[in-house]
């Protein structure tokens, strides 16, 4: 891992770090807090549309164009990034 981002991405997130069960998240926090809500994998920008108030985010990436959609959402989960990715500092703000 460098700068929290995985050199081979879907290793971290999916399966955790070599332990826990092959069907559990695991990660690292960007900001403290616990929500619950369903959870709706996002492969591209296009899809976006398919969020809902109350929507847990799952996606590889976020760039700037995602940032709207941070007032819908409750919590985003990235395949790549850190405390200080695009997903991160949106979803603080």
């Amino acid at each position: 891992m460098l700068w929290g981002i995985p050199r081979q991405p879907g290793r971290v997130a999916v399966g955790g770090l070599g332990s826990g069960q092959a069907d559990e998240l695991r990660g690292f926090a960007a900001s403290s807090g616990v929500v619950e809500g369903p959870a709706r994998i996002v492969k591209s920008v296009e899809e976006i549309s398919r969020l809902q108030q109350g929507d847990i985010l799952v996606c590889q990436i976020t760039n700037p164009t995602w940032a709207p959609i941070f007032q819908t959402i409750v919590a985003a989960v990235s395949d790549i990034g850190g405390s200080m990715s695009h997903a991160a500092i949106v979803a603080r703000e």
